[in-house]
């Protein structure tokens, strides 16, 4: 896809192809990328899709241990 392609394109590519992300090359150079998420914003905004897509970045932090390994909440135990 190039990075002036409109939506309908990256659309009709990410369906014959069975694609989730889609690249934007300009001169052999990746220079962006779509990806399903992205489609679902602009296209269906009310969507679990859309809704979960668009939502703000999650600002989760592994905590450190005693041992200095990443820390995940709700582990066995927890």
């Amino acid at each position: 896809m190039q990075p002036d392609d409109d939506v309908d394109r990256a659309v009709q590519l990410m369906r014959s192809k069975a694609l989730r992300r889609l690249p934007a090359v300009e001169v052999g150079v990746a220079v962006g990328a779509a990806a399903l998420g992205d489609l679902a914003v602009e296209r269906d905004p009310d969507s679990a899709l859309g809704n979960i897509s668009a939502a703000d970045p999650n600002a989760w932090r592994p905590k450190k241990t005693h041992a200095g390994a990443a820390h995940r909440p709700g582990g066995v135990g927890e």
